[in-house]
């Protein structure tokens, strides 16, 4: 199985186009886990999925997740209830993640199988990415129109997630099905699995209308919870101050 595992907790509109993307690439099905932060979220997600042109499984959030309203553990509790194998493959990736893996994602896991295909120890055990901020023309916070091509909606590449947030810009983008991914996929939880040595791009599409919102949002949560999280005080203070992303920010 080649699949993609995701998630959504406040919109789902992006699904169509996400799917189109990896279908390209050679994935057969997507995996998605709904933890409904905006109500009716399920339902659109269903009706949503019907546009798609490769299967698309949908699974609510575990209680865990309902319950903490934490997004970024969603990946690794998706994979298990999947119950993918050692022979499984799995692309690790929020809907606004873009990742440009160049060629067919099965001619890339025939380059990392290495000698022995049968020996999940042979070869690589994962590859990951680097994000690529993608933002509309101007730099201001645009609503997604999924009648128009994303590329031609946000165009410029920038470096928000290093240079504003100062956070971690590295994720995991292909991995082994028995292989879990930490929280956020920023790594994988056993690491004596080699990484594939090319680091791939990852046009993310998170900077669109609404975006300020759910990061004040996650913001309040994780204060109730007790997490610090200075990344999200920068760019909500930036986006408070700010009318879009300068031009400075480009990469």
């Amino acid at each position: 199985m080649l699949t993609v595992l995701t998630s959504a907790s406040y919109d789902v509109d992006i699904l169509p186009a996400f799917a189109q993307y990896y279908a390209r690439f050679g994935v057969e099905s997507i995996h998605i886990s709904v933890l409904e932060l905006v109500p009716g979220l399920m339902q659109r997600t269903n009706y949503i999925s019907t546009l798609c042109p490769i299967p698309v499984k949908i699974y609510t959030a575990s209680e865990q997740c309902v319950r903490t309203k934490l997004e970024a553990q969603n990946k690794g509790e998706l994979r298990a209830k999947v119950g993918l194998t050692k022979s499984d493959w799995y692309v690790p990736a929020d809907l606004d993640e873009f990742i440009d893996f160049e060629i067919p994602i099965p001619e890339l896991i025939n380059e990392m199988l290495g000698d022995n295909p049968r020996d999940s120890r042979s070869g690589y055990g994962y590859a990951k990415g680097t994000f690529c901020d993608r933002v509309s023309h101007d730099g201001l916070l645009t609503a997604y129109n999924s009648q128009m091509p994303i590329w031609k909606q946000y165009p410029r590449k920038t470096n928000i997630t290093r240079d504003i947030m100062k956070s971690n810009d590295k994720k995991v983008v292909l991995a082994r099905g028995h292989l879990d991914v930490c929280s956020g996929h920023h790594n994988i939880f056993d690491e004596s699995y080699k990484k594939y040595p090319k680091d791939f791009a990852i046009d993310h599409f998170a900077w669109k209308q609404g975006r300020l919102e759910v990061l004040q949002r996650r913001l309040e949560n994780y204060t109730k919870l007790g997490i610090k999280c200075d990344s999200l005080n920068r760019i909500i203070d930036y986006l408070t101050t700010n009318n879009g992303f300068d031009i400075e920010f480009d990469g």
